[in-house]
């Protein structure tokens, strides 16, 4: 079988649409405003970076207790604010 022949039984592949707008690498993506949290609880979400970040780092950057900064992500995540990942490391969704 040729590949002439393939291609006709695969029929025509679909062209893509063209009018979706591509972001240019200088434009920046939209910011989303914080949420209203209680102060600690903001503290905490702006100590946290979108790449993955240990939970000592986060208590480090905040200088709050490991125990309010537990509480803190638990309810960060609640609100689907903050992931949790293995090894108690933690980013923003």
């Amino acid at each position: 079988m040729t590949e002439e022949e393939l291609l006709e039984m695969l029929g025509a592949i679909p062209q893509l649409d063209q009018t979706t707008k591509q972001l240019s690498i200088f434009e920046s993506p939209k910011t989303q405003p914080l949420p209203k949290l209680a102060p600690n609880l903001l503290k905490i979400f702006q100590a946290i970076d979108s790449q993955e970040m240990p939970f000592d780092a986060i208590v480090e950057k905040t200088g709050l207790s490991s125990a309010t900064v537990s509480g803190g992500l638990l309810q960060l995540e609640l609100e689907e604010l903050v992931t949790q990942l293995p090894g108690m490391r933690y980013q923003k969704k």
